[in-house]
Protein backbone atom coordinates (compact mmCIF):
# COMPACT_ATOMS: atom_id res chain seq x y z
CA UNK A 1 0.00 0.00 0.00
CA UNK A 2 1.03 3.29 -0.86
CA UNK A 3 -0.23 7.03 -0.33
CA UNK A 4 0.46 10.28 -2.70
CA UNK A 5 -0.31 13.87 -0.93
CA UNK A 6 -1.69 16.31 -3.32
CA UNK A 7 -3.77 19.15 -3.19
CA UNK A 8 -5.83 20.32 -6.14
CA UNK A 9 -5.78 16.91 -7.69
CA UNK A 10 -6.92 15.67 -10.82
CA UNK A 11 -6.92 12.28 -12.01
CA UNK A 12 -6.68 10.98 -15.67
CA UNK A 13 -6.95 7.07 -15.50
CA UNK A 14 -7.13 4.91 -18.94
CA UNK A 15 -10.60 3.37 -19.86
CA UNK A 16 -10.16 -0.50 -19.04
CA UNK A 17 -9.64 -1.78 -22.13
CA UNK A 18 -6.69 0.11 -22.64
CA UNK A 19 -2.65 -1.56 -22.84
CA UNK A 20 -1.39 1.05 -20.14
CA UNK A 21 -3.87 -0.07 -17.51
CA UNK A 22 -0.52 -0.05 -14.83
CA UNK A 23 -0.27 3.60 -14.92
CA UNK A 24 -2.28 6.94 -14.53
CA UNK A 25 -1.67 10.47 -14.79
CA UNK A 26 -2.18 12.92 -11.74
CA UNK A 27 -2.21 16.67 -12.58
CA UNK A 28 -1.33 19.40 -9.56
CA UNK A 29 0.22 22.53 -9.89
CA UNK A 30 1.18 22.50 -13.84
CA UNK A 31 2.73 19.51 -13.13
CA UNK A 32 1.62 15.60 -14.70
CA UNK A 33 2.85 12.69 -12.95
CA UNK A 34 2.90 9.45 -14.41
CA UNK A 35 2.30 6.76 -11.40
CA UNK A 36 2.48 3.45 -11.12
CA UNK A 37 -0.90 1.62 -10.28
CA UNK A 38 0.85 -1.71 -9.57
CA UNK A 39 0.83 -2.89 -5.36
CA UNK A 40 4.58 -1.29 -5.36
CA UNK A 41 3.22 2.14 -6.42
CA UNK A 42 5.53 4.71 -7.25
CA UNK A 43 6.04 8.08 -9.65
CA UNK A 44 7.36 6.95 -13.03
CA UNK A 45 7.93 9.86 -14.10
CA UNK A 46 7.15 14.19 -13.74
CA UNK A 47 6.95 16.94 -16.48
CA UNK A 48 5.95 20.38 -15.86
CA UNK A 49 3.52 21.11 -18.72
CA UNK A 50 1.45 24.53 -17.55
CA UNK A 51 -2.53 25.58 -16.58
CA UNK A 52 -5.42 24.42 -18.00
CA UNK A 53 -5.22 20.30 -18.89
CA UNK A 54 -8.80 19.79 -19.29
CA UNK A 55 -8.51 15.80 -20.73
CA UNK A 56 -6.35 12.98 -21.37
CA UNK A 57 -6.31 10.22 -24.02
CA UNK A 58 -4.39 7.57 -23.85
CA UNK A 59 -3.93 6.17 -27.58
CA UNK A 60 -0.91 3.86 -28.93
CA UNK A 61 1.30 4.31 -25.74
CA UNK A 62 1.17 7.39 -25.43
CA UNK A 63 -1.26 9.76 -23.44
CA UNK A 64 -2.25 12.68 -24.94
CA UNK A 65 -3.37 15.85 -22.90
CA UNK A 66 -5.69 18.22 -24.52
CA UNK A 67 -5.31 21.68 -23.03
CA UNK A 68 -8.34 24.58 -23.67
CA UNK A 69 -7.97 28.52 -22.47
CA UNK A 70 -10.31 30.82 -24.10
CA UNK A 71 -7.18 31.98 -25.87
CA UNK A 72 -5.51 28.92 -26.37
CA UNK A 73 -5.81 24.82 -27.19
CA UNK A 74 -3.14 22.51 -27.74
CA UNK A 75 -2.78 19.11 -28.08
CA UNK A 76 0.88 17.51 -26.77
CA UNK A 77 1.49 13.57 -26.60
CA UNK A 78 3.72 12.29 -24.02
CA UNK A 79 5.16 8.71 -23.94
CA UNK A 80 3.82 6.92 -21.19
CA UNK A 81 7.11 4.84 -20.52
CA UNK A 82 9.68 7.69 -20.18
CA UNK A 83 7.54 10.67 -20.06
CA UNK A 84 9.00 12.18 -23.56
CA UNK A 85 6.95 14.74 -26.00
CA UNK A 86 6.16 12.93 -28.78
CA UNK A 87 4.38 15.60 -30.44
CA UNK A 88 2.71 18.87 -29.77
CA UNK A 89 -0.22 20.58 -31.98
CA UNK A 90 -1.62 23.77 -31.64
CA UNK A 91 -5.70 24.20 -31.76
CA UNK A 92 -7.74 27.14 -32.73
CA UNK A 93 -8.67 28.94 -29.97
CA UNK A 94 -12.41 29.68 -28.35
CA UNK A 95 -13.30 25.90 -28.51
CA UNK A 96 -16.97 25.16 -27.91
CA UNK A 97 -17.21 21.81 -27.61
CA UNK A 98 -14.59 18.49 -28.20
CA UNK A 99 -15.53 15.10 -28.47
CA UNK A 100 -13.54 11.89 -28.95
CA UNK A 101 -14.00 9.00 -31.64
CA UNK A 102 -11.37 6.48 -31.04
CA UNK A 103 -8.16 8.04 -32.62
CA UNK A 104 -9.59 10.91 -33.33
CA UNK A 105 -10.83 14.38 -31.92
CA UNK A 106 -13.60 16.41 -33.07
CA UNK A 107 -13.50 20.55 -32.36
CA UNK A 108 -16.24 22.98 -32.84
CA UNK A 109 -14.67 26.54 -33.04
CA UNK A 110 -16.85 29.31 -33.65
CA UNK A 111 -17.80 28.80 -36.79
CA UNK A 112 -15.45 25.92 -37.98
CA UNK A 113 -15.08 22.06 -37.21
CA UNK A 114 -11.70 20.79 -36.87
CA UNK A 115 -10.86 16.99 -37.06
CA UNK A 116 -7.71 15.71 -35.51
CA UNK A 117 -5.69 12.31 -36.07
CA UNK A 118 -4.74 11.73 -32.23
CA UNK A 119 -1.99 9.28 -33.45
CA UNK A 120 -0.09 11.79 -34.71
CA UNK A 121 -1.60 15.42 -33.74
CA UNK A 122 -1.71 16.03 -37.51
CA UNK A 123 -5.14 18.31 -38.11
CA UNK A 124 -7.17 15.90 -40.92
CA UNK A 125 -9.64 18.24 -41.53
CA UNK A 126 -10.57 21.70 -40.86
CA UNK A 127 -14.03 23.19 -42.91
CA UNK A 128 -16.13 26.18 -42.35
CA UNK A 129 -19.99 24.73 -42.94
CA UNK A 130 -21.85 26.44 -45.93
CA UNK A 131 -24.74 27.85 -43.64
CA UNK A 132 -21.62 30.31 -42.61
CA UNK A 133 -21.96 31.93 -46.11
CA UNK A 134 -23.07 35.82 -45.82
CA UNK A 135 -25.05 35.17 -49.34
CA UNK A 136 -27.13 32.73 -46.87
CA UNK A 137 -30.24 34.40 -45.25
CA UNK A 138 -29.41 31.70 -41.73
CA UNK A 139 -26.77 31.54 -39.43
CA UNK A 140 -25.55 28.45 -37.08
CA UNK A 141 -26.45 29.76 -33.55
CA UNK A 142 -25.29 26.70 -32.23
CA UNK A 143 -23.51 23.49 -33.02
CA UNK A 144 -23.72 20.06 -30.97
CA UNK A 145 -21.12 17.17 -32.00
CA UNK A 146 -21.57 13.80 -31.12
CA UNK A 147 -20.67 10.13 -32.87
CA UNK A 148 -23.13 7.52 -33.55
CA UNK A 149 -23.10 4.36 -35.77
CA UNK A 150 -19.33 4.92 -37.71
CA UNK A 151 -20.17 8.93 -38.18
CA UNK A 152 -20.29 12.17 -36.99
CA UNK A 153 -23.30 13.79 -36.22
CA UNK A 154 -23.41 17.38 -36.49
CA UNK A 155 -26.67 19.53 -35.44
CA UNK A 156 -26.95 23.13 -36.43
CA UNK A 157 -29.73 24.91 -34.80
CA UNK A 158 -30.09 28.21 -37.49
CA UNK A 159 -30.87 31.35 -36.48
CA UNK A 160 -32.73 33.45 -39.21
CA UNK A 161 -30.77 36.74 -40.35
CA UNK A 162 -34.16 38.16 -41.68
CA UNK A 163 -35.65 40.74 -40.66
CA UNK A 164 -39.38 39.68 -39.66
CA UNK A 165 -42.28 41.04 -41.71
CA UNK A 166 -45.10 42.55 -40.54
CA UNK A 167 -48.28 41.02 -41.61
CA UNK A 168 -51.32 43.68 -42.03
Amino acid sequence: CWTLHQRELKLFPPAEDTPSQDKTLLYSGEIVKCVKTTPSGGIAWRRLVGPNLRDVFYIDGNAVLFFMHERAARLEALELSPGNLAWKTELPARIRHYERSASRLLVTHRDRLVYVDLTSGKLVTQSTPVAFSPDLPEVFHKIQVGFGGSGVQVICYIQSRRQPSATY
